[in-house]
């Protein structure tokens, strides 16, 4: 149950820096951001779960380091003075998604069935998220229209549930270093979507990065047959 809990408040942080982040920075520097979490994995699987970094590797985590470099130097002409917050959450989610994934691996995958893993996750992170939005939302929403309730629903079948009760029986059988190779298409998805459906400025400094950050996950997650 200690474990749980302890999983649970790091999910929750991840969401709360996620989209607490959003409100200052773009959804396509957002996206390449948070997908720096297969780097923090093979990070730490490499000192806590004894899941090796080869030359491979270390050249995905530099190219990583490199494309963030560049998302932060070339910011958009429309970007507020709070971009570089949105960015440094977004960052922080990223951190705090790879730790979840890496203390579920050591504390509780093998040891407890992947639903209970699941249900740790939204029981626990419950208080910490209605915290976090009792002292930073400033406005609340009384007025729940057809609009609000479908944002629920994607949010919480699709988003909540779906994807990330697969995430975790994934986790549960194997490694993590490996299994961030699902997640090479999210940031081209990411900075795809910003552009064409928010209008979203495609800098060169975006592109270089998203593209640093593909190869790196690419080296990351390359396995020899």
């Amino acid at each position: 149950m200690f474990h749980g809990f302890i999983a649970g408040i790091l999910f929750g942080l991840e969401f709360v820096c996620l989209y607490l982040g959003m409100l200052y920075t773009d959804a396509a520097r957002a996206a390449i951001f948070v997908y720096l979490s297969p780097f923090v994995i093979a990070l730490g699987a490499h000192f806590f779960l004894k899941e090796r970094l080869n030359t491979l590797k270390t050249i995905g985590l530099a190219l990583a380091f490199i494309g963030v470099y560049l998302v932060f130097k070339d910011k958009p002409n429309t970007s507020g003075n709070l971009m570089l917050l949105g960015d440094i959450l977004e960052i922080a989610a990223a951190i705090f998604w790879g730790a979840t994934t890496l203390y579920i691996k050591k504390y509780l995958a093998q040891k407890v069935h992947p639903i209970n893993t699941f249900l740790y996750q939204f029981v626990f992170s419950i208080p910490i998220i209605f915290a976090c939005a009792y002292f930073i939302e400033d406005k609340w929403i009384f007025n729940v229209n057809v609009y609000v309730w479908a944002s629920v629903a994607y949010q919480s079948v699709i988003v909540a549930f779906a994807s990330y009760l697969v995430w975790f029986m994934l986790i549960h059988t194997y490694p993590v270093a490996k299994l961030s190779v699902f997640t090479f298409l999210a940031p081209v998805f990411g900075v795809l979507f910003g552009t064409i459906i928010l209008k979203e400025r495609l800098t060169t400094g975006l592109i270089l990065g998203l593209v640093c950050v593909s190869i790196g996950i690419f080296c990351n997650n390359y396995t020899k047959k």
